[in-house]
């Protein structure tokens, strides 16, 4: 099980999140930070449609379709403290 540690959250991936890759779970913790595709491409050194690539695979490994849906999966599945 992999940690993140965020400035507001301390992350650790299990569950559903465990099929994620590392980058996958770096964007998600962004994500849960409120960080937005362009905040998240300048701390990644990636273009913002690569932030918008990754968050599109990622919803899709999870079934979700919106960042309140990835919100009330992390909730669910005891992410977020």
């Amino acid at each position: 099980m992999s940690s993140i540690k965020n400035k507001t959250k301390v992350l650790s991936f299990k569950g559903k999140f465990e099929i994620l890759t590392l980058r996958e779970r770096e964007i998600v913790s962004c994500i849960l930070n409120e960080k937005s595709n362009i905040s998240i491409s300048k701390e990644f050194n990636i273009k913002q449609n690569t932030v918008s690539t990754f968050k599109k695979n990622i919803y899709q490994k999870l079934t979700v379709t919106t960042s309140i849906g990835l919100y009330k999966l992390a909730i669910k599945e005891g992410l977020i403290k």
